[in-house]
């Protein structure tokens, strides 16, 4: 799919709030809904999934799921905060991802006037608080993975990103999505080069370094 298609399933958010809410059925509530992934990162390109996530009222459980051409992961009201927290009744793969909140204003799909309340809780929570509990879960994961490859998969841009926020966050204090510019062109030489193995190959030590680097700073935690 071309990105200027990409971009135009993007842009109709009114479609993505009531497609959403026709799969989960008239008993649940759609929450509030904004992308997330490559377009929360800012990474997005034209090998890029349309990751959308929703927060669901009446729901138990948590369903990752294809709408179309939206890739699309559905929460519970439960997880809002637990989310955040790294708790552990919150699933391992999503807890990797509980950044995505530093850029959900330009981001936000849909808002049910309803939630505000719970969409300020998830903005507002300070992550710093859960940040050990986050390096350690984001660490297990990718090291799991990093193992049983020899060389590294398009999901491995994480490693790249964190490694740079974090190094910001010891620069500053502030831990947020910003980075020293490298690493961003990093990432998207990265994501260019997935589907090209011999290229992807240069990364594999890198993203060995850089996974000991976040060990290490979460040991300094």
């Amino acid at each position: 799919m071309s990105l200027d298609l990409k971009k135009q399933l993007i842009s109709d958010k009114k479609f993505i709030g009531d497609l959403i809410q026709g799969f989960i059925g008239e008993d649940k509530t759609l929450m509030f809904c904004y992308f997330s992934g490559s377009l929360a990162y800012g990474t997005f390109a034209e090998n890029s999934d349309i990751d959308v996530t929703a927060f669901i009222d009446g729901l138990d459980f948590y369903i990752h799921t294809n709408m179309g051409d939206y890739d699309v992961f559905l929460l519970p009201k439960s997880w809002v905060i637990k989310r955040q927290k790294v708790d552990d009744d919150v699933k391992e793969y999503v807890k990797l991802f509980i950044d995505d909140v530093f850029s959900i204003d330009k981001n936000l799909i849909y808002e049910n006037p309803k939630y505000h309340d719970d969409l300020e809780k998830l903005r507002s929570y300070d992550i710093t608080k859960s940040l050990k509990k986050y390096l350690d879960n984001f660490y297990e994961y990718y090291m799991y993975y990093f193992v049983d490859n020899e060389t590294p998969v398009k999901k491995f841009y994480h490693v790249i990103r964190l490694k740079g926020q974090l190094e910001h966050y010891l620069k500053t204090g502030v831990f947020n999505l910003e980075m020293d510019e490298k690493y961003r062109k990093e990432m998207l030489e990265f994501k260019r080069n997935t589907e090209n193995q011999i290229g992807l190959q240069i990364y594999a030590s890198k993203i060995g370094d850089y996974l000991e680097d976040i060990r290490k700073i979460k040991e300094e935690l």
